[in-house]
């Protein structure tokens, strides 16, 4: 009797002494938690005055009308309808048109939500490792390395690719839902991680392998599944937990169909006689082995990897060895060492989506690809170590002083790697500089060069594409637009009719020349490759409109006006009032006269920071037929007469002064019926 008394005094003490190390353990991992988004925001804070690049942040955000609407209800409707871009992400589209509600065309706003999305995805992981295995220290050496890798960088500092944020952060709460679900065997976790996995597909398809994963954490951390010695699975069956993966699956396979119908419309997948079964399985094999290299060793990184056809055999013989060599001793210490497959298995199934096998984009590999992969390497290693280490001596120092290391010398490679992603300008610099020869990057650098004005520079990488890909459209449209600019129109548009013979139903080929030949003031030709455009592009707004305003000039009225209310209908968000850089695009045959304008916003450069001014201004509009209305670097005051105006002069009253060039682009309905009435003056008149 006296024994098991003593037996049950001694597991309340055990019991109390439990109690006190949960409340001391959690204050750990608060505080810890608290570090690690101080330092992960203080790594990335410069990110905050970079720019928008012309790769991608163009087409997902600056140029994309349905973004720059912002969160109004046919934006949220054509963000759930839209292939735009060749990916179903809607949720994706709606933070842009959130962001873009707020922060307007302020860079550095939209990358400080980038940076919230990274670092709530740093805590998650850490707080997910510590649910499941106890271990405060592994646990956040992981997330801090997640937090901190250089290869992240590309997923925080791209506006675009904001995707890979989102769909992290969903990935994260998918597996703290089933966590909690495989505790406590609650239908509502079961439901909540299902809704966060949809969620997530809905940001970025990569996720479609989270299903997979889910059965990698039953065998670790989760322990659902026990190997025995014959290699056979005990209680619980794989069978029964790989019928809880059925919805997961289900939804998978649905949005993975979605996703390749809309990848194969778009034209964004390569197809096999474009890239050979052969060629396929060896990039995907050496890349397998650059993405291992790269988490130890993360030099020369940059935007775009040009893709190799020919890559050397024993390139590929060493490649497939090496993943060969890790997955058997994965495999072998599969009992002892459950964590090690667990890490490479995660690995190497998340990434399967974006290797190579199903070849999407020009690109070989991303750095970006790696965002979630990554985690299960590093958790592999860090495991690895923690448990090799058990018999040191002075292990706690050994570790902490090798991890202080490790994270200090990312942290110092990640901030040095945001300043490459301040400008288009930088970072395709940083591109050709580690991968040259980089068709890809001489285009892309040929384009900022041409938006900074510096056209014989952009001339000379233009040049470099075309003699690097000779049947390269981009290299030659771009190479067009710099001689264009320049005055050689000629030569100009020679390389646009070499380009059209390359690809002619390349769409805004038709455009640009169009664009050229009206300045120029050949509008014959221009109203004919405009007319070309729009059979390309039926809904091309800005096509419809350029066609519009070159037919009105000619005295075409119906015509005008037909393509004018197509544009209208291709884009109802054209219906107001704006102003924009001026450039012969949005030159429209317009005069100011006596109409009321609110509030005017543009953008002016002083050195690299941008500035925004508004101003009042009072007129009137009317159509006068021949007339191009342009403001050339002109001063406005209070009372001044606009002294630079290309037809009359008109007084303005403006609050402050300021100088600014651009075009006027009137309110489209206006502009159909002011066109409307003109043509009942004239039908009066004869």
């Amino acid at each position: 009797m006296q024994y098991k008394v003593a037996v049950k005094r001694r597991n309340t003490h055990t019991r109390t002494q439990a109690h006190a190390v949960v409340p001391s353990q959690n204050r750990t991992v608060a505080l810890t938690c608290a570090l690690l988004a101080f330092v992960t925001f203080a790594v990335y804070w410069r990110v905050k005055d970079n720019e928008f690049i012309n790769f991608d942040d163009n087409i997902y955000i600056t140029e994309n009308a349905p973004v720059l609407g912002g969160l109004t209800w046919p934006d949220v409707k054509w963000a759930f309808t839209t292939g735009h871009t060749g990916y179903p992400h809607p949720l994706t589209w709606l933070t842009h048109q959130f962001d873009y509600q707020i922060y307007k065309n302020w860079a550095g706003g939209h990358h400080l939500t980038s940076m919230a999305f990274h670092v709530a995805n740093a805590l998650l992981l850490l707080l997910f490792l510590w649910r499941t295995t106890r271990l405060v220290w592994p646990s956040a050496f992981v997330a801090a390395v997640f937090a901190l890798h250089p290869l992240h960088v590309e997923s925080v500092a791209w506006i675009a690719e904001r995707k890979d944020l989102l769909c992290g952060f969903f990935f994260f709460l998918t597996l703290h839902a089933y966590v909690s679900y495989a505790k406590e065997t609650s239908p509502y976790y079961y439901v909540l991680a299902l809704l966060f996995f949809a969620a997530g597909l809905l940001s970025k398809p990569m996720i479609v392998t989270l299903p997979f994963v889910l059965l990698l954490i039953d065998i670790w951390p989760l322990g659902r599944v026990k190997f025995d010695a014959s290699n056979r699975t005990a209680t619980p069956t794989v069978i029964r937990l790989i019928a809880e993966k059925v919805p997961f699956l289900l939804l998978a396979i649905v949005w993975s169909v979605i996703t390749l119908i809309i990848q194969k419309e778009g034209g964004g997948v390569a197809r096999m006689e474009t890239v050979d079964v052969g060629a396929r399985i060896a990039t995907a094999t050496v890349s397998y082995t650059i993405y291992v290299w790269k988490t130890f060793w993360p030099h020369n990184l940059a935007l775009f990897y040009p893709y190799s056809r020919h890559l050397p055999w024993l390139t590929v013989l060493a490649a497939l060895a090496l993943l060969v060599a890790i997955s058997a001793i994965c495999i072998k210490r599969r009992n002892s060492s459950t964590f090690l497959l667990f890490g490479w298995l995660w690995f190497l199934g998340m990434l399967v989506p974006v290797i190579g096998i199903l070849q999407i984009g020009g690109q070989a590999r991303a750095d970006r690809y790696t965002y979630l992969p990554q985690t299960g390497l590093t958790i592999a290693l860090t495991w690895t170590a923690f448990n090799l280490s058990k018999s040191w001596p002075h292990r706690r120092a050994l570790l902490a002083g090798t991890a202080a290391i490790v994270l200090a010398l990312l942290a110092w490679r990640t901030w040095d790697r945001t300043a490459v992603w301040h400008d288009s300008e930088s970072v395709w610099r940083n591109t050709l500089t580690a991968t040259a020869p980089n068709y890809t990057a001489h285009v892309q650098l040929c384009d900022a060069l041409l938006r900074q004005g510096r056209i014989d520079e952009a001339i000379a990488e233009a040049e470099m594409a075309v003699r690097l890909q000779p049947n390269g459209v981009e290299g030659h449209s771009n190479l067009a637009i710099a001689l264009s600019k320049k005055g050689d129109m000629e030569n100009a548009i020679s390389h646009w009719q070499r380009a059209l013979e390359i690809k002619p139903n390349r769409p805004k080929l038709h455009y640009n020349i169009a664009t050229v030949l009206a300045e120029a003031g050949r509008l014959d030709e221009a109203i004919s490759h405009y007319e070309q455009e729009v059979q390309i592009q039926p809904k091309f707004a800005e096509a419809h409109s350029n066609l519009g305003s070159a037919l009105l000039r000619k005295g075409r009225l119906d015509d005008a006006l037909l393509h004018f209310e197509k544009a209208l209908a291709a884009n109802p968000r054209r219906n107001y009032s704006s102003w924009t850089p001026a450039t012969p695009t949005h030159a429209l045959s317009w005069v100011l006269r006596g109409h009321k304008l609110g509030a005017w916003t543009w953008q002016s450069t002083r050195g690299k920071k941008r500035w925004n001014h508004s101003l009042t201004i009072s007129t009137r509009l009317t159509i006068l037929r021949g007339c191009t209305p342009r403001f050339r670097t002109t001063r406005f005051a209070t009372g001044e007469k606009l002294c630079d105006w290309q037809s009359t002069p008109f007084s303005f009253p403006v609050r402050r002064t300021l100088e600014f060039t651009g075009y006027w682009r009137p309110p489209m309905r206006r502009t159909i019926n002011s066109i409307r009435q003109l043509k009942q003056r004239n039908a009066a008149q004869n």
